[in-house]
């Protein structure tokens, strides 16, 4: 080799090791760019998302104080039909019950009809009497006393709590109760009133909700429950972190943040967000190579241009 090619040589070398290092720097960082890009667009959806939900929940709070501290409600210590002893299921029929009872019912039920998405109104006392709007039946030997929804609101003493969601089968649709002691006018609690609402529009919206192509949302309550899994509607109301021999499991340890996870061979991108009201996790899940499209592409063009160039300088020293 020639001094002038030997020259040649160092100056391409000089040259293609900066020109290596940019080309794999800017692909790491596409790459980067990428994760960050899909991030940043799912938590902007789902807090809208959340910010509606809360904003939901914060109405049905507002309207069970209400009813709490209505004079008809607080006057319900006694005079509300009881079932205890009743040893078949028994239709209900409030308005022909005391005077007490009726007025109730017909308070739940004008409040019912003119407030869209509840699904039941309720109270029960100590005295184990129990009122609903819509109108229904009981069980045999009913005793509200004995329900989480009446044992929750007693417990909380007055403070407005929103019991976990669970499937109601009659209506095919998720429910939650929002739940509050009453107190008589010396202070003591002698029963509790309480909202039924129904999560199904809610989790129809989650249901529909697609990320790019080929990604979708998942909804998990704060105890752990899948509400929503469209991908894989049997996983719905299982814990998150026992499903399909652990398929979520590191899902479950996570409150915030992304993680790739494989499901049926492909390998997903987890994108975590917890709302700081609810607890409740909202998890985007994309297919990875298409969160890497983008930059893919990128790197391939990059990869192109620097073989080109070294190939142009390598017909040089030849």
């Amino acid at each position: 080799m020639t001094i002038s090619q030997k020259l040649i040589a160092a100056f391409i070398a000089t040259i293609t090791l900066p020109l290596l290092v940019i080309s794999i720097l800017m692909v790491s960082q596409t790459r980067e760019q990428a994760y960050k890009n899909m991030q940043d667009a799912n938590t902007r959806e789902v807090s809208q998302i959340d910010n509606a939900i809360n904003l939901f929940f914060g109405e049905i709070e507002k309207n069970v104080n209400y009813l709490s501290h209505h004079s008809h409600v607080t006057s319900g210590a006694s005079g509300i039909e009881t079932y205890l002893d009743n040893t078949n299921a028994t239709a209900m029929d409030p308005t022909d019950n005391d005077p007490i009872e009726a007025d109730i019912y017909k308070l739940f039920t004008e409040f019912g009809e003119s407030h869209d998405g509840i699904s039941y109104i309720y109270m029960g006392n100590l005295e184990g009497g129990y009122t609903q709007w819509p109108n229904g039946s009981v069980g045999a030997n009913y005793d509200p006393r004995s329900r989480p929804w009446f044992k929750t609101g007693m417990q909380a003493d007055g403070t407005t709590v929103r019991t976990k969601a669970y499937y109601w089968e009659p209506d095919d649709a998720v429910i939650v109760s929002t739940v509050k002691a009453i107190k008589s006018a010396n202070g003591e609690s002698f029963g509790v009133t309480g909202m039924d609402v129904s999560l199904k529009g809610l989790t129809e919206m989650v249901s529909k909700i697609k990320l790019g192509e080929t990604g979708y949302l998942m909804l998990v309550e704060d105890t752990g429950t899948i509400l929503v899994d469209p991908k894989h509607t049997k996983n719905n109301f299982k814990p998150l972190n026992e499903v399909s021999n652990g398929l979520y499991k590191q899902l479950s340890k996570l409150s915030s943040g992304q993680v790739e996870i494989e499901i049926n061979n492909e390998t997903y991108l987890a994108n975590i967000y917890t709302s700081q009201k609810l607890g409740w996790k909202f998890i985007g899940l994309l297919k990875t190579s298409e969160v890497l499209a983008s930059a893919n592409k990128m790197a391939t063009t990059i990869i192109a241009v620097s073989y080109t160039h070294l190939r142009a300088h390598e017909t040089v020293l030849d």
